[in-house]
């Protein structure tokens, strides 16, 4: 086990938006995924936000393995 959960969700967030930024900058064909300390609606919500494509839930689903549905069912489809 390393370092997840609520403790680097913000460092997570600036990194998705510090990745965006470059491969927009760079014109990359890249997609980033947001992964880090998610596991409420806004939390998903930052990484998106920030420049996610998508998100990843971790420690979340460990300790609770139906959090991916009820956010699924909290957020809009895309």
């Amino acid at each position: 086990r390393g370092i997840g959960g609520a403790a680097i969700r913000y460092a997570a967030v600036d990194q998705v938006a510090l990745l965006r930024s470059c491969i927009d900058e760079l014109q990359l064909p890249i997609s980033v995924i947001g992964v880090g300390g998610v596991s409420k609606r806004e939390h998903v919500k930052a990484s998106l936000e920030a420049g996610a494509e998508s998100v990843q839930l971790a420690t979340a689903a460990m300790l609770d393995p139906l959090v991916g549905l009820r956010l699924k069912n909290l957020l809009p489809a895309r």
